[in-house]
């Protein structure tokens, strides 16, 4: 037979408070932590950065613009209609003022030198004749039979757009470069780069216009710029 005394009865009842107190605490802890949800920050929206290819288009280009001077050796391959030509050529740009060597492909004999300061284009042949005209373009085509976008390659040479004509379009790969280029009739497709960065110089450049059957294929072998 049990008997409980008062000490016995007064302790099991503090047992028993407490572990109600304790059975009520965590049950109310347990219930308020499941009403309460937890908050969840909303994702925010991507905006453009200078990581997007559209600000890195941006920066090339303004970089570009502030090139005070560039230099590029390479080869050209030319077709218009059915004719074909080939040749080396050594473009040295300071300025508006340009210095372009056209040489021989196999012996890298100079064949004609184009020399443009400002408005004046003077034009050496192999034969030791010297020609002038206003417009580059115009005498080395007259001269030398050779049609190149002399005023456009300037600037497309270098992956950029040539801000004296329409604006165009241009399609660019992930690092803000374009890989195609639209301009005043001319098609312009950037087929290599000479690295990986937004500001790489082409590498190999591939021109062409519809309207005259004019293709022209462009490898840049070295390149200097300051």
């Amino acid at each position: 037979m049990n008997v409980l005394t008062e000490k016995n009865r007064y302790t099991l009842n503090k047992i028993g408070v407490a572990l109600l107190f304790s059975t009520l605490l965590l049950g109310g802890c347990t219930s308020q932590q499941s009403s309460i949800k937890p908050v969840v920050k909303a994702t925010p929206k991507p905006t453009k950065t200078v990581s997007s290819k559209e600000a890195l288009w941006h920066k090339r280009q303004q970089q570009f613009a502030r090139m005070a001077s560039w230099n590029m050796d390479g080869k050209v391959a030319m077709r218009y209609k059915t004719d074909n030509w080939s040749f080396g050529v050594n473009w040295a740009q300071k300025g508006n003022n340009s210095v372009i060597n056209i040489k021989n492909p196999f012996t890298g004999a100079t064949v004609a030198l184009l020399t443009q300061n400002n408005k004046k284009v003077t034009l050496k042949a192999s034969d030791g004749k010297t020609y002038q005209d206003t417009n580059a373009e115009r005498l080395l085509k007259k001269q030398a039979n050779i049609e190149l976008p002399l005023e456009g390659l300037v600037y497309w040479a270098r992956g950029i757009t040539a801000p004296q004509y329409p604006k165009g379009k241009v399609v660019l790969d992930a690092m803000g470069r374009p890989k195609k280029l639209t301009q005043a009739n001319w098609v312009i497709k950037y087929k290599r780069y000479k690295g990986n960065a937004y500001n790489s110089l082409p590498k190999k450049i591939i021109l062409t216009r519809k309207k005259d059957a004019v293709y022209v294929n462009m490898v840049a072998k070295k390149w200097k710029t300051r």
